[in-house]
């Protein structure tokens, strides 16, 4: 029971990571918010491990609003915030080869959805000068790669909002943590989509702690 009592909110939380990291949190005594656009699998799986569930779009800043809203009416706090929610994109364009469209969304997704997050959630827990981010950027973040370009770009920006975000939060004695976790290959519904019938199961994932 490392959380127990804590109000926390897993955006993507309706499947792959966000899932098993909703799971967790339950399993350890939050009180849990899955935040998805995925309305069937995120009402069944808040079902299953008794956890409430909120339609929400990372890509906009008054989706943000409006959760951040609804956690504090219901809950008067944020404790936990666990960003999950990402795309990977056209895996078999290159760096030359993708379109300013692909680009866009990708990196709207990933990158821009995070930090609407931080902004909309981390001066709530400075409020009350406590809290934890936990964003999910990506093994790629340390690697080059030919292709997927967008995607890791956007996690390459992830790690670096991170630094930002845990140095804001412990300004002024305040104790308000930002760490990253970058994950290698992990198959997921997302990644079923994006990579089928390509898998090499990683080891374990890298973590970089930042506050």
């Amino acid at each position: 029971m490392r959380v127990a009592e804590k109000i926390a909110v897993v955006t993507g939380g309706a499947s792959g990571i966000g899932a098993e990291c909703a799971r967790t949190l339950v399993r350890e005594g939050a009180s849990v918010t899955i935040a998805d656009i995925a309305d069937e699998a995120g009402v069944a799986l808040a079902g299953e491990i008794g956890a409430a569930y909120c339609r929400h779009d990372v890509t906009s800043l008054d989706s943000w609003r409006d959760l951040v809203a609804e956690l504090i009416e219901r809950h008067g706090r944020i404790d936990v915030l666990v960003h999950c929610a990402g795309i990977v994109g056209d895996v078999k364009l290159s760096c030359l080869d993708t379109t300013p469209e692909e680009w866009n969304r990708v990196l709207q997704v990933n990158l821009t959805g995070t930090f609407w997050g931080c902004k909309a959630v981390v001066p709530e827990m400075l409020k009350r000068g406590t809290g934890s981010v936990v964003l999910l950027s990506s093994i790629v973040s340390y690697m080059a790669t030919s292709v997927a370009t967008p995607y890791g770009v956007s996690k390459a920006g992830v790690q670096q909002l991170t630094r930002s975000v845990a140095i804001v939060g412990a300004k002024d004695g305040n104790r308000v943590r930002c760490n990253s976790v970058h994950p290698g290959s992990i198959r997921s519904p997302m990644t079923d989509r994006s990579c089928p019938g390509v898998w090499s199961f990683a080891s374990g994932c890298r973590t970089r702690s930042h506050g």
